[in-house]
């Protein structure tokens, strides 16, 4: 039992330094999360980074369920599961060969800036609405530019190549909402024609 909790301690430690490294070098802490595999920390990291975004919109709810918070947690994890599967898919589509361990343990670390956008949303009934956008904004650009440098790092391509992984999905989705919408309209016009 006691060496279980030797080892929990330890990733705990890990996690912390690494998330530390995430703030302080990025590019460094990257490089060596990516080869290293660290998905046990990262997993941890993206957990406890879950849990404060879950906990700080459940406590602004009124008569919020428990239930409510798991099913937000459950999202998360699908969102995110899919967000590697479609990065490792684009990436493999340019043509270029990386773990896919690498990316979810790299992109368990991305996430910390999007932390500081969620405490300033929990601090919008004090704050000036315009800083708790300010903030929002910076968080954003700054986790897109941290999955820029993870990408980058796993799949060893290019700045452009690697914001072309990120916009490959994005572009797919918005082509199929556009496909989905001609048919919509097509079917409501000669529904009444």
């Amino acid at each position: 039992m006691e060496r279980r909790a030797a080892a929990m301690r330890y990733y705990i430690e890990e996690a912390l330094a690494l998330a530390y490294g995430i703030v302080v070098s990025p590019k460094e802490t990257l490089a060596v999360i990516v080869p290293e595999q660290r998905l046990r920390e990262g997993i941890v990291i993206w957990s406890l980074s879950v849990m404060l975004s879950v906990v700080s919109v459940w406590a602004q709810w009124q008569d919020a369920a428990v239930w409510t918070a798991i099913a937000m947690y459950g999202g998360a994890a699908f969102c995110f599961a899919a967000r590697i599967l479609l990065y490792h898919g684009a990436a493999r589509l340019l043509g270029r060969n990386g773990s896919m361990k690498s990316l979810a343990a790299a992109l368990c670390f991305t996430e910390l800036p999007l932390n500081l956008a969620t405490l300033a949303g929990s601090f919008v009934f004090v704050a000036p609405e315009l800083l708790v956008q300010a903030v929002s904004l910076a968080a954003g650009v700054w986790a897109l530019v941290l999955d820029v440098w993870a990408v980058k790092e796993t799949y060893a391509m290019g700045t452009g190549r690697s914001i072309a992984v990120l916009l490959l999905p994005l572009a797919a989705v918005a082509v199929l909402a556009v496909v989905v919408l001609l048919y919509v309209v097509f079917a409501v016009v000669s529904i009444f024609s």
